[in-house]
């Protein structure tokens, strides 16, 4: 995933925005569920991330981080990300 969006970074425009949701590892429902969660189905979903570890990941690419949120009604982490308006396109 750090490449990918590596890359996302790269071929936004500066102040361009990243909209992601991906299954939130730090969910009631995946701790209860454990290994049986319905979202651990190779090949679909490879890497799994909680609010915290998915915004310290765009943080690190370079991304700045707007909101990050995990959606209780669908046990996913929301990110919205952009790429500072300094940055090099």
């Amino acid at each position: 995933p750090a490449g990918t969006l590596a890359e996302a970074l790269r071929v936004l425009a500066p102040g361009g925005r990243l909209l992601a949701v991906t299954p939130c590892l730090s969910h009631i429902k995946a701790r209860l569920a454990g290994r049986r969660w319905k979202y651990f189905t190779p090949p679909w979903h490879l890497h799994f991330f909680t609010t915290r570890s998915l915004r310290t990941l765009l943080s690190r690419i370079g991304f700045e981080v707007l909101a990050c949120s995990c959606l209780n009604h669908r046990a996913h982490v929301r990110v919205l990300a952009r790429k500072p308006s300094n940055a090099g396109s």
